[in-house]
């Protein structure tokens, strides 16, 4: 599920292989078509300036324009020579200049965001098993995602010289510690890490905290006694949120990494939050819970606005559309809610 940078339109993919996009402001369905017949499609991008997705089906990524109010026009198809797997997951680059994909024969590749030829690729590594969260940072210098479940890779793709990608590991000397999730914040310069291992230690379910450009470690916050599973810094780079099996979501000041706590949300031990998310300006976060429900937080006094029990399953993502009015969720069985919070908070 991704938001149109214009707030007007949500764009969902669908196991059965269909891409719908919705009108924000009404919920009424724009366009709908089958995007890969007979494949599943999850990975799914959408372009800065609105206009076209990729989408992913088996070993074929294919883009469309979307611009033309009427049906969806496939305008090409990117097939990697020699790909032999399923294209795992694609995005675009935050100016819409790249188009980043993984496959499963463990390659990721690097493509023109215009002309969608093939500009980069690193072959098969150690740093390319079974990758998941394909992420750009905001400059899109960097491409990260976890590899194996256990270490964050960093990668210069386009490098006048041919460079491997820096792992961050999640233990300095316990191999049975994973990584979960991670952040970049708003300026490129760091990462956030998520860890925690199956027995819960303190020592391993822990934030933590990098150098983008070298790798190099920056802090350590702890807190959490079960394994942490989301991070992610405020648009201002002040604050990073983390969210925990131990059904807390923590809110930590970046400015001195002193490990400070500057809040803990839901940790009633009610619900587990799947999602979390900061709304662009920082004021507000919303987290996505088991059995159902959506919490919209003010960051300021740290109160529950507003709790939402639209769903029947559990919310695993949620999202403010860039404009700050609209707060999207989507549920385990496929059904997204979008609701305007414009009125609720007062804007």
């Amino acid at each position: 599920m991704v938001i149109s940078y214009d707030s007007a339109r949500v764009v969902t993919s669908s196991l059965d292989g269909t891409i719908i996009v919705w009108d924000t402001a009404s919920g009424t369905v724009l366009q709908e078509w089958l995007a890969h017949e007979g494949s599943v499609v999850v990975p799914l991008a959408l372009s800065p300036d609105n206009r076209r997705v990729v989408s992913a089906g088996g070993s074929t990524i294919t883009a469309w324009n979307i611009d033309s109010g009427c049906a969806a026009q496939k305008t090409a198809e990117l097939n990697l020579e020699g790909n032999t797997g399923v294209v795992n997951t694609c995005i675009w680059s935050p100016d819409g200049a790249l188009i980043a994909s993984v496959s499963g024969d463990k390659t990721v590749t690097i493509w023109d965001g215009c002309t969608y030829q093939q500009r980069d690729v690193l072959p098969a590594t150690p740093s390319s098993q079974n990758v998941r969260a394909l992420q750009f940072s905001p400059d899109g210098h960097y491409l990260a995602w976890i590899s194996g479940g256990k270490v964050c890779c960093v990668w210069t793709p386009l490098a006048l010289a041919e460079t491997q990608p820096k792992t961050l590991l999640p233990h300095p000397d316990r191999e049975e510690v994973s990584t979960t999730a991670f952040a970049f914040d708003h300026e490129s310069r760091r990462i956030a890490t998520a860890h925690g291992d199956l027995n819960s230690d303190p020592d391993a379910c822990v934030v933590r905290i990098w150098d983008a450009a070298t790798g190099a470690p920056l802090a350590v916050l702890a807190g959490h006694s079960e394994a942490v599973s989301r991070v992610s810094f405020s648009s201002d780079g002040r604050s990073l949120l983390s969210v925990s099996e131990d059904m807390a979501v923590r809110l930590w000041d970046c400015g001195a990494w002193s490990g400070e706590q500057t809040g803990v949300f839901g940790d009633s031990g009610e619900s587990l939050a799947w999602h979390t998310c900061f709304r662009h300006d920082g004021k507000y976060m919303a987290a996505g819970l088991e059995g159902g429900r959506v919490q919209l937080w003010r960051m300021g006094d740290g109160s529950c606005v507003a709790t939402f029990g639209e769903h029947d399953s559990d919310v695993t993502h949620v999202a403010f559309s860039p404009n700050g009015r609209f707060l999207v969720s989507g549920d385990r069985d496929g059904i997204v809610h979008i609701r305007c919070i414009s009125t609720l908070i007062g804007e």
